[in-house]
């Protein structure tokens, strides 16, 4: 086998690694948007039904009966319990929304870092390309000058030393950095 490629192969699986763990990392960072959302939502819903309406009327209330100022008091005592809970869960909605905006913010930021880090990585398989062209090029001309060498078979060593240029020229031109030392 001529061409093995193994510098490319290692550097696609390193980088195909990577890329595995920051889909994992992903992963968990959409776990929690999903979650501080899903808790968000739930205090929203609990605050609209949690909602207090208006407050006790005083038209009916005989101020000379205490029973009636009483019952009076009662109604008034539990919608001021009512609009305490309503206030402490609308604290909690706006608590749980700052968390997941955070959340969002935080899997946004670091979905960009993953996404350039990858592009980065990506980038490195050119030139691992590079080094197994010039690895390949390097064995076909040794190869040639092998055959070259060999009196028996010189047509076979002329053949070849024309295959080796040809591809030497096809692919010196497509490796990074060599169109300057030309």
């Amino acid at each position: 086998q001529v061409i093995k490629g193994s510098v490319y192969e290692r550097t696609k699986q390193r980088i195909n690694d990577f890329i595995a763990r920051c889909e994992q990392t992903l992963a968990g960072l959409q776990d929690r948007v999903n979650q501080t959302e899903s808790e968000f939502s739930s205090l929203v819903s609990r605050a609209k039904a949690e909602q207090p309406g208006g407050g006790p009327s005083s038209f009916f209330v005989n101020n000379s009966d205490p029973n009636s100022v009483a019952r009076y008091n009662e109604k008034v005592d539990r919608y001021n319990a009512q609009v305490e809970l309503h206030r402490r869960i609308v604290d909690q909605a706006s608590r749980a929304k700052e968390r997941y905006e955070d959340a969002v913010a935080k899997f946004n930021e670091k979905k960009a870092d993953l996404e350039e880090q990858i592009r980065v990585k990506l980038e490195e398989l050119k030139p691992a390309l590079d080094q197994d062209i010039l690895t390949l090029l390097g064995k076909m001309q040794q190869l040639a000058y092998d055959n070259i060498r060999n009196k028996s078979n010189s047509f076979a060593g002329f053949l070849l030393s024309y295959l080796a240029k040809k591809a030497y020229v096809f692919l010196y031109d497509r490796i990074d950095n060599t169109t300057e030392q030309r």
